[in-house]
């Protein structure tokens, strides 16, 4: 009974995904506004390609790059949505320590309607650029809420400064810091990068081929940016179109709610590379984290990449798959983990994923108290553009 209900889900949820439409022109704004496909400018969705940055950094928009005339938004409703369905997911989870190995704890969800995105973005005038992400999902009962959003201003062609509430990295679009992979996991280097905070950037282009960004921002999640005292600095070069390589650094002091202050500095600093061969592409990122206050040093690293393949049909899938490891109680526990996924892109606004993620290692503990769980995920995704 319980086989024959499951694949009847099955069948149901991909008549769904066939009959989604295929609207030519992509998704959403962009898509749209420049008369393109949504692959002119992502490998898949939502991972950038070297004309998918060119585009974020002018602004959105190809003014600067190709001298075009006039606002890319005229004519055309700067608003989009993504719709985000995970009709399968199976949690399970264990108890790791060396004391006692609990039995496992397997959970089974269905989340036909999982996340609404909607999407603002565009340029207000040729000069100045916006973006808003409005957000609700089950986890919150549904309850809109803004994610991310900042306001662009280019002082020259070459350099903008932004200012919003997202990543200090938000003027890169090369994928690894400022993490933008089709993967439903996000890797382990995401953990210790700075998350959304209130910021204010400036990026320019010193040269064609390098990047330099500054950040001044607050502590991640702390929607109000109290005693900001946190400092993000990138520099990446495009050794070509096919291949990059960048540095990054954070000094970040934690807000103390008590003293009204910021303090406990912590120090991250790292390398990363992305590169593009035909339909694959590959990306890697090294880092530290330095903490003072408890005097420890951590390690972290990643590696992620997928390939692709188009059918007659212009139906794009492939394999993507990341791996990463990071060091805990300074460096006396190890952690690693894995995400393997299987993308289709029925169309330039509809994709579905299936995929599995989990731990590999975690650390044993003696002590009752200290309890780690190694946990593995099964999941079944399908995002939805208009």
């Amino acid at each position: 009974m319980k086989r024959n209900r499951f694949t009847a889900l099955m069948i149901i949820a991909a008549a769904v995904a066939v009959m989604m439409p295929a609207v030519s022109s992509g998704v959403p704004t962009f898509a749209r506004a420049e008369q393109m496909s949504c692959n002119e400018c992502h490998t898949i969705f939502p991972q950038l390609n070297e004309t998918g940055r060119l585009y974020k950094e002018g602004g959105y928009s190809f003014v600067q790059e190709l001298d075009l005339d006039g606002s890319p938004m005229e004519g055309t409703f700067p608003g989009s949505a993504i719709i985000n369905l995970r009709m399968i997911d199976k949690r399970t989870s264990k108890a790791k320590t060396t004391a006692e190995l609990s039995d496992k704890d397997k959970q089974l969800k269905t989340r036909g309607l999982h996340e609404v995105e909607i999407f603002f973005a565009g340029m207000a005038s040729p000069k100045i650029s916006y973006f808003l992400e409005i957000e609700a999902e089950d986890e919150i009962d549904f309850n809109a809420e803004v994610t991310m959003g900042a306001v662009g201003f280019a002082l020259s062609p070459t350099t903008a400064v932004h200012a919003g509430y997202g990543s200090p990295f938000w003027a890169d679009g090369h994928n690894t810091v400022n993490y933008r992979h089709p993967n439903r996991n996000s890797w382990v280097p995401k953990k210790f990068m700075p998350g959304n905070s209130q910021f204010v950037s400036l990026s320019t282009r010193a040269t064609d081929q390098v990047q330099i960004i500054g950040a001044w921002h607050g502590n991640a999640g702390d929607v109000e940016g109290h005693d900001p005292k946190d400092f993000s600095g990138r520099i990446v070069a495009d050794v070509n179109q096919d291949f990059s390589i960048g540095a990054f650094g954070t000094v970040s002091k934690a807000y103390n709610s008590t003293t009204g202050k910021s303090e406990d500095k912590t120090t991250t600093f790292g390398a990363d590379f992305q590169a593009f061969r035909g339909p694959a592409a590959i990306h890697g990122l090294f880092g530290i984290q330095k903490d003072d206050v408890s005097d420890t040093q951590e390690t972290f690293v990643g590696l992620e990449g997928n390939i692709w393949a188009t059918s007659s049909g212009g139906v794009i899938y492939g394999p993507s798959a990341n791996i990463g490891s990071y060091t805990a109680n300074d460096g006396e526990d190890r952690f690693t983990e894995a995400g393997v996924f299987f993308n289709i892109q029925l169309a330039p606004n509809a994709m579905t994923q299936f995929g599995w993620e989990g731990e590999l290692s975690v650390p044993d503990s003696s002590d009752p108290e200290f309890t780690r769980f190694k946990e593995s995920r099964l999941t079944w995704v399908a995002l939805i553009g208009m």
